[in-house]
């Protein structure tokens, strides 16, 4: 299929009766108000995810029944890429798509899922981290600071359950790195390093308790012919000593005896 012939067909995809969404919506308040008890499973919230609510339902339904978890899961968020006109787009700075909506996860491979709506009732939907965990009891979960909390540490203990952190091993992490980079820190400081680098090589060898290597003696001329090591004007003399060409601006003339000296 062409890219022009599926936008065009995605134009008139729906998966939502128009029809039938105020009796749904109608059905939620109910459930919300206490008269209606709740179907099994429970249905997604319709007020915002009406037009997707019907497949969306059926394809968290058929999530469990193609993957079982093990003793210890994995909980996360995630931001789908979304710049559509909805209520609950979110902003996530540290992720890559920047705008969309933010879905709450279950498993490396999806066990099951919800998606953040945003306010409910005019009302801000707080610890979203401690719902979560509590759906997923009953398992090891692994999470990050944001499913944290001191509520939820206390509302496990009165079930019996448990709660663990790990601190941020900072010495760890940096030793690690060390170790990691050692040998490559040793190879790149024992090479002559160009003379910008050679204060960071300097540090970096304070760090690794090292020596820098000696400072290799230049190259002697074996031309007839050269640049003066000073003023590096063309010449053909040479200093008797160091044998490196030099200019007569920068010569010296020297008896026998002295020369001896």
């Amino acid at each position: 299929m062409a890219r022009d012939r599926f936008i065009y067909l995605l134009k008139f995809l729906r998966f939502d009766d128009v029809k039938a969404r105020h009796e749904r919506m109608e059905l939620e308040k109910k459930i919300q108000l206490g008269l209606v008890d709740p179907p099994d499973p429970p249905i997604v919230p319709l007020s915002k995810l009406a037009p997707i609510e019907n497949v969306l339902t059926n394809f968290i339904n058929v999530l469990p029944t193609l993957y079982e978890p093990g003793d210890n899961i994995t909980v996360d968020e995630m931001l789908v890429k979304f710049r559509g006109g909805v209520s609950f787009r979110v902003y996530m700075k540290s992720k890559p798509a920047r705008y969309g909506i933010k879905v709450l996860g279950w498993g490396l491979f999806v066990f099951t899922l919800c998606v953040y709506t945003g306010k409910v009732d005019d009302q801000r939907e707080l610890k979203q981290g401690k719902r979560v965990d509590l759906d997923m009891t009953g398992r090891g979960i692994t999470a990050d600071n944001f499913f944290s909390s001191k509520e939820l540490v206390l509302e496990l203990s009165q079930n019996g359950l448990t709660y663990e952190t790990k601190s941020k091993r900072v010495p760890f992490i940096q030793q690690l790195a060390l170790n990691l980079i050692t040998e490559h820190m040793q190879r790149r400081v024992t090479k002559s390093v160009p003379s910008k680098t050679s204060a960071c090589t300097s540090l970096v060898a304070s760090e690794l308790g090292l020596q820098l290597p000696v400072e290799l003696p230049q190259k002697l001329p074996n031309s007839d012919c050269g640049r003066c090591k000073i003023c590096k004007m063309s010449s053909r003399l040479k200093c008797s000593k160091c044998h490196f060409f030099v200019c007569k601006s920068h010569q010296l003339l020297l008896c026998s005896d002295c020369n001896q000296e």
